[in-house]
């Protein structure tokens, strides 16, 4: 399915696909596509299963594979960035923008060209397209050391990559997070383990604060709008998780005779 979230003469931002998943096993997974002025830049395109389909809902809204100046990965996980390679070979004029810290990775997604990947310093910085200037929101050690999001000023909306991302399937809850209460509950499971500490979550808390956005976009699971931001934000700077609660995960003792 795709949904316009905002949506002006000049700009919008797209919901491209929602709970995508190639096969039944695969993970579900959400894509954006913000457009300004006729060009576009693709979030978190996932695996290469999901590219047919995706991509002929991305040229609804360009006219022209040309048109698709740029692909961010907020990440290096596999169902964030295993189909760039195919994207690349038919989207040819688009950048992709990533931490620096996965940069030497970029052979291992099957590239033709590495000179298409643009590779973000720790200091994040501001992505053009069109005449939207994007912002790079840090997210380190938030499920991985070398994560990234993005705030689009004009719509308000920040994509959080895996922070605040959910299970599909939680009861009551269609799109956009309307049961808090049950949301939390199937939430809590993944950042617990996924999120490197309560640190680092408070220091991204305190940059989402700053930015005020009206609509919090994760790769996974629903959307967060209205008082919903803000009991994700509340949830997340109370969080133990990672490293705080690592004795939870490690057992005591090593198991020398279980047979895998």
């Amino acid at each position: 399915m795709e949904r316009i979230l905002f949506e002006n003469s000049e700009h919008k931002f797209i919901l491209l696909g929602f709970s995508e998943a190639a096969n039944e096993d695969g993970v579900p997974t959400n894509q954006y596509l913000i457009v300004n002025n006729g060009k576009g830049i693709l979030l978190d395109p996932g695996g290469f299963g999901l590219y047919p389909k995706l991509s002929q809902r991305l040229l609804k809204y360009l006219d022209s594979t040309e048109d698709l100046v740029a692909i961010f990965l907020s990440h290096q996980d596999p169902d964030v960035a295993g189909g760039v390679g195919t994207w690349l070979r038919v989207f040819m004029d688009a950048k992709v923008y990533m931490s620096h810290v996965w940069h030497r990775f970029i052979p291992h997604y099957n590239i033709d060209d590495p000179s298409s990947f643009i590779s973000i310093d720790d200091n994040g910085g501001i992505i053009k397209v069109g005449d939207a200037n994007l912002l790079v929101v840090p997210a380190y050690f938030n499920h991985s050391p070398g994560n990234l999001n993005l705030y689009d000023p004009i719509s308000n909306i920040l994509f959080s990559g895996d922070i605040g991302a959910g299970a599909q399937g939680c009861p009551h809850n269609d799109v956009w997070v309307t049961d808090w209460p049950i949301y939390k509950r199937c939430i809590t499971p993944f950042h617990t383990r996924y999120m490197s500490s309560n640190k680092t979550l408070r220091l991204w808390v305190n940059y989402v604060r700053e930015l005020n956005p009206h609509i919090i976009a994760p790769q996974h699971g629903y959307l967060y709008s209205g008082d919903n931001i803000n009991n994700l934000l509340d949830f997340l700077w109370e969080l133990k998780c990672g490293v705080d609660i690592a004795e939870e995960f490690y057992p005591k003792t090593l198991d020398k005779n279980k047979i895998l």
